[in-house]
């Protein structure tokens, strides 16, 4: 979908003459403080080095190849975060493992442990998180998933897939209301089509995968009904009736934004409740440009062309792109990361970009559900920002609210292009900072800025909002050179960042 141009002015048109925030209403938002948070934003830097706003450190949570217990190491590419609280002084830190970098990793089983996911313990010390050298809680939570790991699946599919082995491909995620993670399989072609994986079944990646981190020895599950593309991230949210909402996005150029609505209501402390993720209707997005209305169309053979083209729910789900497509689902440009707004329920959604359409420097879009109703079969939309020069900021990737008002945006621009042509104003992939509020709401701060090559991804606060944890991942991408963080070979890590 083409994107519409939107300039600075005409964004703070959008928040409000007077610059305060009529775009969400924060008023009623019990987590919401009342202090902004301030910093002295930086320049775009070319530096091989992880640049922070001044005033600000990091430490490094754990790094590729590091060990997680007495006998498994820390993935590669480290991507999406998820913190789970123990008690006040020790969590649980869910991390992606999305690609691997040949170069470095050439042996085809080092290959195969070095995706997937892990889960590790953190401690406070001193007020800093750090990981956990207690024996007892590394032997009770940390793990690896990898290509090799046992999974299942559910829904529709399962029938036709079975059991099998392995996620990878790794990218973005989400947690369930009942504390479980969401993992997403994303650029699953890769493996043959870059790494060389030989007997390499698609169809079994792709595909929205829930993990218990407090539980190793619980199986994945892999969700069919959650349908299968290459999957950016899962946004949850309950709707009025309790019912649980999946919205995802297709991370590829001219791909779809996708909607799960479970049959049944959440109702906590029930019985299974990942049982919600396995009967449901999945919904694509068909909008109209010229009024700025959207309808979620729904996916199953209720729809005469896809009765005609599919034999069963489960083929369709294994074929959903070919589906969306059947019913006309429009095209975008590239949708990445999608959360929901914790302060008027609204939901953002990062399009890096799409040279198909000439979009070089990606969007935000902005969705709000009729009714206000998460359920609801029809939205109207908007564009919140409009990546290029004047904006300060391209190729918006992953997106994360904190309790200040705040919106936290991470940019994607390609290892060949950065520092090119368009996009030298841009500089290192960076880590944004966008007041929704104040005498500064609409402006783009640039807090953070990565390595030579690498992405700033996977943003997640700890509970209390003051660390903030990033993932550096693949610094020293073609062509980039790096020997971030310890002047060695590139190393991808976790970083926490006090934020108080």
């Amino acid at each position: 979908m083409a994107k519409e141009l939107l300039s600075r002015r005409d964004f703070l048109k959008f928040l409000g003459l007077n610059l305060a925030l009529v775009s969400l209403d924060l008023s009623s938002c019990s987590r919401l403080l009342e202090d902004n948070f301030d910093f002295q934003a930086i320049d775009a830097s070319q530096e091989d080095k992880l640049v922070l706003a001044p005033g600000f450190s990091y430490d490094i949570v754990r790094s590729w190849k590091d060990p997680i217990n007495s006998f498994e190491l820390f993935g590669t590419n480290n991507d999406y975060l998820a913190f789970f609280e123990l008690n006040k002084n020790q969590a649980l830190l869910w991390v992606n493992h999305e690609g691997i970098d040949t170069q470095y990793i050439k042996d085809h089983q080092e290959q195969r442990k070095s995706v997937g996911g892990s889960v590790i313990a953190i401690e406070k010390q001193k007020q800093k998180w750090q990981f956990s050298h207690n024996p007892e809680l590394q032997e009770k939570y940390n793990c690896r998933y990898d290509a090799n790991t046992p999974v299942t699946y559910s829904g529709p599919a399962s029938q036709i897939l079975g059991d099998y082995f392995g996620t990878l491909a790794n990218c973005s995620g989400g947690i369930t209301p009942w504390n479980t993670v969401l993992s997403c399989e994303e650029n699953y072609n890769h493996f043959t089509k870059y790494y060389k994986w030989k007997n390499f079944k698609d169809e079994y990646y792709g595909w929205v995968v829930e993990i218990d981190p407090f539980n190793k020895n619980c199986l994945p599950v892999k969700h069919t009904a959650l349908g299968r593309f290459m999957h950016e991230n899962a946004a949850t949210v309950l709707a009025k009736d309790k019912r649980l909402v999946v919205y995802m996005g297709d991370d590829t150029n001219d791909e779809h934004i996708y909607k799960y609505v479970s049959k049944n209501s959440y109702q906590e402390g029930q019985e299974n409740p990942s049982k919600l993720l396995e009967e449901g209707d999945l919904y694509v997005a068909q909008l109209d440009s010229a009024n700025k209305r959207g309808k979620w169309k729904i996916l199953n053979l209720s729809d005469p062309k896809l009765a005609k083209k599919f034999s069963s729910q489960g083929e369709l789900l294994i074929e959903t792109r070919k589906a969306a497509k059947i019913i006309g689902a429009t095209k975008m440009n590239r949708p990445e990361d999608i959360e929901v707004s914790p302060y008027d329920n609204s939901i953002f959604i990062a399009q890096t970009h799409n040279p198909n359409q000439n979009d070089k420097h990606g969007s935000i879009l902005k969705i709000v559900e009729d009714q206000n109703d998460f359920t609801s079969p029809e939205f109207s939309y908007s564009y919140f920002l409009e990546g290029g020069e004047e904006a300060g900021l391209t190729s918006p990737d992953n997106l994360a609210f904190d309790n200040r008002g705040n919106l936290w945006v991470c940019s994607d621009v390609y290892g060949p292009d950065l520092w090119q042509a368009d996009y030298k104003f841009a500089g290192n992939n960076s880590l944004f900072c966008i007041p929704l509020r104040g005498k500064e709401a609409g402006k783009v701060k640039r807090f953070a800025s990565a390595p030579n090559g690498a992405e700033i991804t996977g943003p997640c606060f700890s509970k209390d909002f003051k660390t903030l944890f990033l993932s550096i991942q693949h610094p020293g991408e073609f062509p980039s050179k790096s020997n971030w963080p310890t002047n060695s070979e590139p190393r991808s890590c976790v970083v926490a960042i006090n934020l108080v």
